[in-house]
């Protein structure tokens, strides 16, 4: 039986606004804290500590600098190390997130930082997958809606851009095009 993501994250975090000051971010912030920005729609948009505002004035938005801040990964907190491992939401690791927000419903439960996720995938705790195929493969995962494993919100950093992309799989060898039609076609350019 593997661990769910959830028994492993951190459920001390600081859930922020867009719209919050860079000096009230900070003070929310403080002690190593990863912060979870969440826009007014509730869409989880990116990630944040205290050291990502280092160079932001005192009363800056966090919504003018979301583009330069690591993504989100969003995942069920009842996800289990062994889905996660074997679907394709693994290579989300790879769009420089420096966490998985976990979620029971559409509401943030906790944090999952990616060291701690790489760490169990290293531990004797964890199975990986096996590599044959069985009736269930790829179905558990496939419902309507996100994903039980994970979706990655990407806020393209293109000049004039700054819209959310949700990615189910991440290659960074060939970024995916951007989702914003109001500017010219583009390849997803991620900030951090």
């Amino acid at each position: 039986m593997s661990d769910t993501l959830y028994a492993q994250a951190d459920d001390v975090f600081a859930l922020l606004s867009p719209g919050t000051p860079a000096a009230e971010a900070r003070a929310a912030l403080t002690g190593g804290l990863i912060g979870v920005v969440r826009d007014a729609s509730g869409q989880v948009t990116s990630t944040v500590t205290e050291a990502d505002l280092a160079g932001l004035d005192d009363d800056t938005r966090l919504g003018a600098a979301v583009a330069s801040l690591p993504p989100a990964i969003v995942a069920d907190a009842e996800a289990t190390f062994a889905e996660y491992g074997a679907s394709p939401a693994v290579t989300l690791l790879d769009v420089g997130a420096r966490a998985l927000v976990l979620l029971d419903g559409e509401e943030v439960t906790a944090v999952l930082p990616v060291e701690v996720v790489g760490a169990y995938f290293a531990s004797e705790s964890y199975t990986p997958p096996s590599s044959v195929m069985t009736p269930h493969d790829g179905g558990a995962d496939s419902g309507l809606g996100r994903p039980r494993t994970g979706l990655a919100h990407v806020v393209c950093a293109h000049p004039g851009c700054g819209r959310v992309n949700e990615l189910p799989s991440f290659n960074r060898r060939r970024p995916p095009e951007c989702v914003n039609r109001d500017v010219s076609v583009h390849t997803l350019r991620i900030g951090v």
